[in-house]
């Protein structure tokens, strides 16, 4: 799997499979070519893309951080009601 980091925050905001293909813009980020997703948000000053992660079982986006090797509660985070 694939995920995209948010910068500086660090949280884990999407999972996306191996086989799609991410690119990082000045103005968006899009999901494969054709696209499937352009996230208007996130770019190539505030993402970085993670390959090759097995994500906690729970994961759901922003609730975690992720520096890369570990993955870690995102203090921040507030289970949705």
């Amino acid at each position: 799997m694939k995920t995209l980091v948010r910068l500086p925050e660090g949280a884990s905001t999407f999972l996306f499979q191996d086989t799609d293909d991410i690119y990082l813009f000045d103005t968006h980020v899009q999901i494969n070519n054709p696209p499937t997703l352009i996230i208007a948000d996130m770019n190539n000053q505030n993402t970085a893309v993670v390959e090759n992660v097995t994500p906690p079982e729970d994961w759901a986006g922003w609730k975690y951080l992720f520096d890369g090797i570990t993955w870690t509660l995102n203090p921040d985070w507030v289970e949705p009601t």
